[in-house]
């Protein structure tokens, strides 16, 4: 006997149909048929399963529907009741989830859509809301189920006994734990279904009619009071309300595939309108702040202009770029600066006439080197020698200036005849310097990675004869800033790995202990020493000076070690200001980034230097001064609006370099503080993906826009920037 099937839905996958029809008996059939791609035709058997509904006496549901994927289906009441169920197996369709739509509310459903992909799904009330659904899953799996497991840790005594008698044994205890809560709060499926968008009625009658767009997110709403509005999904924007001129329900809406037209029908009356809305989902809300896009979790910035599918939901957060511009301007910088004007220092103040004559001109043709040759080598040959010897390129930014400042204080022990006959060869011994720096950052590497970057892996532990345990360690920092995310890995069973959260921090505080020990030094220790040592010999002072120097080194090291094991116990780094390592990344890009801004910093610096009138050079040291008291005290204040233009139009510089961040960043998109990973800048985003963006799209013209985003911020800088360097030449002026 046929029964009247009196509702039906299907989806649009081309390769497997799916079709879900609701019948007379209040039965509901899931149909699939398969495409023979031998044969190039739909075989003529589906695949059938039934889903059994679970209604509470409430009866037939209202509506039905399926994804576009017919992965799950949707049984839908009009009091605001869906149930959602697991079709991925026609012969097993489970209930995954039951959710309220409108508690509370007083309202009833009374429109049920499906946006473009058939992700998204649509729900028109009697309010004349529409509300956008779609499946999103945990935060991140591997955080949730570390919250999860750790209760249960928490109780065991002996931690790391059960986890390894748990991997000799292979209990499953811990994946049926946490796979209990875990579904307690998520589907089945380990997703669950959530209202994200609200396109507000603002007092309009009942939603009636919906008609949603062949190409973008947009859709057509109709309402019971005859208005006719236009909404964006993704970021709720309303961009258009109709006035049909009369108060009669609107009972269906069209939209044309090109999203050029709308024609409404109300009643017995047709309406058509011409519809020009070329970029919807461009706003400043899209643009500059969080949007819950698609499949999303919760509301990100996000850049991602295209995709693979029709479907495809286009994000233009400019955000990321503009961190991305500033993240590699600011590593470049941080290299660049000190080097460049402690040169400029060194080259304007101590070096002789004659040698600064080869110096600076070298220098100067750093400058002249492409950026595109410099960002080859970044991305093809610096960035694969560092990825294995990251520790030690660490160490080489303390060893380097340990290193001088160690020869420095040598060189004042010696007697003042050694000093005079060596004082012509000192620039030959601080170049001499520099390898013996590298080769000492080469040795201490590997041991200080052994100390602080070990990872425990208890897969890998063996039980010996005797009932002891035998540990296996790796020291590799890249196994170590990865080794967080596997604490508890996806699959549960498996133990957690095991490591030490202070090598983290000792990365952010031995910078802090090392520039509070020199302020410590310079406004404390120093003006004691001066005190005390009035009637001391030249020798014990220099003796004593070198001593000083070493003790607070050893201080700095200390400090920062006891502070980064108290920041341990508290929080990890790691996923903070830290991450996994990528190949391409922001230390790669600071560190040959900031070689091609050096040459431009210190030729402006040394010239500001070089200009400070020799008079006051000359009344310094008549005063008894040093050179390096002099330089320090009286040429670089003099200089300092100088030295502050140098630095900015070195910023200028980076901030609007676009190869070496092109081809050394990695182009990712993303807002990490951690330098080991990757960025992409507003100018690398430009040279991307310009050319291949549609003349007057809306990516064409957000490109344009990043460029003027770029403009600006260079800009505003610079007006900040020449403001301060006025202040300073005005107090030069007073000099």
């Amino acid at each position: 006997m046929d029964i009247p099937v009196i509702r039906l839905d299907h989806s649009s996958d081309g390769s497997a149909p799916t079709f879900v029809a609701m019948f007379a008996d209040q039965s509901v059939q899931v149909h699939r048929l398969r495409f023979n791609r031998m044969r190039r035709q739909f075989d003529t058997t589906t695949t059938s399963g039934e889903v059994v509904i679970d209604d509470e006496g409430r009866g037939p549901p209202d509506y039905i529907t399926t994804t576009g994927l017919g992965d799950n289906i949707y049984l839908i009441w009009r009091e605001g009741i869906l149930q959602r169920y697991d079709s991925r197996r026609l012969n097993n369709i489970t209930l995954v989830e039951t959710v309220d739509i409108l508690p509370g509310e007083g309202a009833e459903l009374t429109v049920v859509s499906n946006l473009i992909g058939r992700t998204t799904l649509l729900l028109g009330d009697s309010r004349g809301n529409v509300r956008g659904l779609f499946r999103v899953g945990p935060d991140r799996p591997v955080e949730y189920e570390r919250r999860s497991l750790r209760p249960l840790l928490e109780t065991v005594d002996d931690e790391e006994a059960l986890l390894v008698l748990q991997e000799i044994m292979g209990t499953d205890t811990f994946r049926a734990e946490v796979d209990r809560e875990l579904h307690a709060s998520m589907g089945a499926d380990n997703q669950t279904l959530a209202p994200v968008q609200l396109m507000s009625g603002d007092g309009a009658g009942a939603v009636t009619a919906i008609s949603t767009s062949q190409r973008r997110r947009t859709i057509a709403v109709g309402h019971n009071d005859g208005r006719v509005r236009l909404h964006n999904v993704t970021n709720e924007r309303l961009l258009a309300e109709i006035d049909t001129g009369h108060t009669e329900a609107v009972g269906r809406l069209v939209l044309n595939p090109r999203d050029s037209g709308l024609a409404a029908i109300s009643g017995n009356r047709v309406q058509v309108w011409d519809v020009s809305a070329p970029h919807p989902e461009s706003s400043m809300a899209s643009l500059f702040t969080k949007v819950h896009y698609e499949g999303y979790s919760y509301p990100t910035h996000t850049w991602q202009s295209t995709g693979g599918t029709d479907n495809f939901e286009s994000k233009y957060g400019m955000l990321p770029l503009i961190f991305g511009s500033l993240k590699a301007t600011f590593f470049a910088m941080m290299f660049a600066v000190p080097v460049a004007i402690m040169a400029a220092i060194y080259t304007s103040e101590f070096l002789q006439p004659k040698m600064k004559s080869k110096v600076k001109p070298t220098i100067e043709m750093m400058a002249s080197l492409p950026s595109v040759v410099l960002g080859f080598l970044a991305g093809l040959v610096v960035a694969q020698f560092i990825e294995d010897i990251v520790v030690a390129v660490l160490m080489a930014f303390f060893t380097v200036p340990f290193t001088f400042l160690l020869l420095s204080q040598i060189f004042q022990t010696l007697s003042a005849p050694v000093r005079m006959r060596i004082a012509r060869w000192r620039f030959l011994v601080l170049i001499l310097s520099l390898p013996i720096a590298l080769y000492m950052a080469a040795l201490v590497g590997p041991l200080v990675e052994g100390w602080l970057f070990w990872v425990e892996d208890p897969r890998a532990a063996v039980v010996l004869a005797d009932g002891s345990i035998e540990r296996n360690f790796t020291y590799n920092i890249r196994d170590w800033l990865s080794a967080h995310r596997q604490d508890f890995p996806v699959d549960a069973s498996l133990p957690q790995f095991r490591s030490s959260a202070i090598g983290g921090w000792m990365i952010l505080f031995m910078p802090v202990a090392a520039l509070a020990s020199l302020v410590l030094m310079t406004r404390y220790i120093n003006p004691l020493m001066s005190t005390w040592a009035q009637q001391w010999t030249w020798s014990k002072l220099a003796f004593a000076d070198a001593g000083k120097f070493l003790v607070v080194c050893l201080v700095a090291v200390v400090v920062a070690y006891l502070f980064s094991a108290i920041a341990s116990l508290m929080v990890d780094g790691r996923g903070i200001f830290l991450d996994q390592y990528a190949q391409r990344n922001a230390l790669i890009v600071g560190v040959i980034m900031g070689f091609a801004v050096i040459p431009i910093i210190y030729t402006i610096a040394d010239d500001a230097m070089s200009a400070v009138p020799e008079s006051l050079r000359s009344a310094s040291l008549g005063a008894g001064a040093t050179p390096w008291q002099t330089a320090v005290r009286v040429i670089i204040p003099t200089a300092m609006s100088g030295l502050f233009s140098a630095v900015m139009i070195g910023f200028g510089r980076a901030v609007g370099e676009t190869m070496i961040v092109l081809m050394a960043l990695g182009n990712t998109p993303i807002m990490e503080l951690n330098i080991f990973s990757g960025a992409r800048t507003l100018s690398a985003n430009i040279a991307v993906e310009m050319m291949e963006a549609v003349k007057d799209s809306t990516n064409y013209r957000i490109l344009f826009l990043a460029g003027l985003v770029l403009f600006i911020m260079t800009f505003v800088i610079n007006t900040i920037a020449e403001a301060v360097r006025l202040h300073y030449r005005k107090k030069a002026a007073e000099l």
